[in-house]
């Protein structure tokens, strides 16, 4: 009987060689390389050797560690949901306020508009149609300050 290269095996082990690999590498049998791995106390790689489907051990094994990454599965599910959420809501309120700004500067323009053609009409009733214009877009300038104050304050 051909006696087996532990230091080979381990490196072909460490590897992530199955028994039947090994032993065929180093020219003995899976058996032989099998009793060397549970004497040295290193669990199997890869699939089953026909001794480990009938100790049944390996598959109590499989199991329970089958359930465990489920259980972390459905741990980390709800928590990226919950991330993605928060994420959109963010995102939701950047742009909102990106929008508000906008609408403030159109505001701002039209007011700065308003103010130059007022300057340069001589009819009282274009003057008149103007400042109320001019009035309509002041008070939607603050209606949305009253808005971002009381948003920021949390009421």
């Amino acid at each position: 009987m051909k006696k087996m290269d532990e230091e080979a095996a381990r490196r072909l082990y460490e590897e992530g060689f199955v028994d039947a690999k090994i032993g065929a590498r180093l020219g003995v049998s899976e058996s032989t390389v099998y009793n060397w791995r549970k004497r040295e106390g290193l669990p199997p790689h890869g699939r089953k050797t026909a001794h480990q489907v009938s100790t049944g051990s390996e598959a109590v094994e499989e199991k329970e560690s089958f359930r465990k990454m489920k259980e972390e599965a459905e741990r980390i599910l709800p928590q990226a949901e919950y991330e993605k959420s928060v994420q959109d809501a963010e995102r939701s309120e950047r742009e909102k306020g990106e929008l508000v700004e906008r609408i403030e500067k159109y505001i701002e323009r039209g007011m700065r508009q308003i103010e130059e053609a007022k300057s340069e009409t001589e009819s009282a009733g274009e003057i008149l149609v103007l400042s109320g214009k001019y009035r309509a877009l002041s008070d939607l300038r603050d209606e949305i300050r009253l808005l971002r104050v009381l948003e920021e304050s949390g009421i």
